[in-house]
């Protein structure tokens, strides 16, 4: 006879007396238990536990060129948005700020669909000619 603890989520312990036979089965499971939350564990950390701690990553890629090409970019997209009217611009804050989808936004603006698809379209040809000379 062996004899297995057992800790519950309440933080009560309790000691059961098994057979053998139960108890390698169990030191199995317990075995293959472990080994899949390891394995789940490395599966899952991502880039921005490293972040978190403060590690950053070099981009080789990337050079004050690039960097100084992005931030004009940016800027000059959000010069374009705000030349947009407000409901425009509401509009697309909640398409790509919010990930909102067209479906979402239409049912709480009582609308169809389609109506507010027509607006994204007006919306992409006025940023389309905004941002034509960039």
């Amino acid at each position: 006879m062996k004899e297995v603890n057992f800790k519950f989520n309440d933080g009560t312990k309790n000691t059961v007396s098994v057979e053998d036979a139960f108890y390698k089965e169990y030191e199995k499971m317990e075995a293959e238990s472990k080994r899949i939350d390891r394995k789940e564990t490395r599966r899952h950390i991502s880039i921005n536990v490293f972040e978190e701690q403060g590690i950053e990553f070099k981009d080789e890629n990337s050079s004050i060129e690039d960097n100084l090409l992005n931030k004009e970019t940016k800027e000059s997209v959000q010069n374009a948005i705000k030349q947009l009217s407000e409901k425009q611009q509401e509009l697309v804050y909640q398409v790509f700020y919010l990930n909102k989808s067209l479906a979402d936004i239409a049912k709480e603006k009582g609308v169809s669909k389609s109506a507010i698809t027509q607006q994204m379209q007006v919306i992409y040809r006025k940023l389309k000619e905004l941002l034509k000379n960039f």
